[in-house]
């Protein structure tokens, strides 16, 4: 229950799942934790990504590990299934947006 733009070379993937992220947050089906456990959130969010880019992950573009991260997060966000095949091919190869057509019904 994370949600913030992420900007990189995935970045209309990320948007596309982002948008679907919010229709389901608007309709009722997904629900936020209270302010406190977000708050939380944010702060070990933080710590994890000035741990992963020596304190630089506000400059510059985010790189394809973060997006995919973030990514992953939205879709179990939503419970949606692109497969074990995609998931783990995404870490190691290019990825293809149309790879994630069938999470929209």
């Amino acid at each position: 229950m994370r949600r913030y733009y992420n900007s990189s070379a995935l970045s209309g993937l990320n948007a596309e799942v982002a948008a679907l992220w919010i229709a389901e947050l608007l309709a009722g089906r997904i629900t936020l934790p209270d302010k406190q456990d977000r708050e939380a959130w944010i702060d070990r969010r933080l710590h994890w990504m000035r741990a992963r880019t020596r304190g630089k992950h506000a400059h510059g573009t985010s790189v394809a590990p973060f997006s995919i991260h973030n990514l992953d997060e939205m879709l179990g966000d939503l419970n949606a299934d692109v497969g074990r095949f995609t998931r783990v091919r995404q870490w190691f190869s290019p990825v293809y947006p149309e790879q994630y057509r069938r999470i929209v019904q």
